[in-house]
């Protein structure tokens, strides 16, 4: 009776993990750019201006620029441990100084910049105009 239990509830468990997995496929891996004008560079990376990114201000449609990387944290927002007025201010904006400091003088952990780095979708083409 017990190694039944076990072989089912590890089948379960199993089953859960697979249908957690292929539900955040799209997220592990990065969402695609949708909906923004954006060049390609010479080295193939999407290349966006501030203005593209602009576009992208509100915690739905959530984009912003950190170190020269534009990411699409939209999926990510409301999973954000703040509350949303502190990711949302920054939807659409140039972000930072406000990511290196969480405007209160200390950084994101390495984790926190792990988990944003599955979100870039091109880099910052601060030499384009707006």
């Amino acid at each position: 009776m017990m190694q039944k239990l076990y072989f089912i509830a590890t089948g379960l468990f199993a089953a859960a993990l697979l249908s957690f997995w292929t539900a955040t496929a799209g997220v592990a891996g990065g969402p695609t750019p949708s909906g923004a004008a954006g060049g390609t560079g010479p080295d193939g990376d999407k290349r966006f201006t501030l203005a593209n990114i602009a576009a992208h201000d509100e915690p739905e449609d959530c984009w912003m620029a950190i170190g020269g990387v534009v990411y699409d944290v939209s999926a990510y927002v409301p999973r954000h441990p703040a509350p949303l007025s502190v990711i949302a201010e920054w939807c659409g904006k140039e972000a930072t100084r406000a990511y290196a400091t969480k405007n209160r003088g200390r950084a994101h952990s390495a984790r926190a910049t792990s988990v944003l780095s599955r979100f870039e979708v091109g880099v910052l083409d601060a030499a384009a105009p707006d």
